[in-house]
């Protein structure tokens, strides 16, 4: 039962990210990260995912949406609950979600991201070496290059440095930041659409 709780609970709303930003502070994001939507706009949503997780495959949808608005950015971080590659992390609710999460990263060095992701949520069970490769050719990717990406240290520190854009470990997957008015809040996903309507 505690396991379950770990993997993926439902995120809940925290007004202004209580405990896991400070009030007024930013939330730095790593350069170069999947995003939809304008560069510039008043509105923007970062969600922490993991490709484990049923929760953030139920959300992704909704966040496409969003993205495709033309008045949000949606940019995607990894949070796989893995301790391989998640230093808040001691144990592993989700033992393959960093090879995953790798993958992904290395998809998206070559414009695939979204293909690859959906992909991933389409079929939580294909995580070995050889499936992760298999859904690289379906989308498109090039062979040799995904391939000497997912072995590099270099899609290691990616995810990461994902994880750590937090200072505090999530309680969950996926988590969701809204910022709206210069302030950043934690929101569920079926809510962004209502709350930035009435903003």
């Amino acid at each position: 039962m505690l396991l379950l709780l770990l993997a993926c609970p439902k995120p809940t709303a925290v007004p202004d990210a209580e405990g896991l930003l400070q009030p007024g502070q930013a939330l730095l994001l790593p350069a170069r990260r999947p995003s939809l939507g304008p560069l510039r706009t008043a509105h923007h949503v970062v969600a922490f995912e993991d490709f484990d997780c049923p929760f953030c495959a139920r959300a992704r949808p909704q966040l496409k949406q969003i993205g495709e608005r033309g008045d949000t950015r949606v940019t995607v971080l990894n949070y796989p609950l893995e301790a391989e590659c998640n230093p808040h992390l001691s144990s592993s609710p989700h033992p393959t979600a960093c090879e995953a999460a790798r993958a992904a990263a290395c998809a998206h060095e070559q414009g695939l991201f979204w293909d690859y992701s959906d992909r991933l949520y389409a079929d939580r069970e294909a995580r070995d070496p050889v499936a992760l490769r298999l859904i690289a050719d379906e989308v498109g990717a090039d062979a040799r290059a995904f391939d000497a990406c997912v072995s590099s240290e270099r899609s290691l520190a990616t995810v990461e440095r994902d994880t750590q854009t937090v200072q505090e470990g999530l309680t969950g997957v996926p988590t969701l930041f809204l910022m709206v008015e210069g302030h950043w809040m934690q929101v569920q996903a079926g809510d962004i659409a209502d709350v930035l309507d009435r903003h």
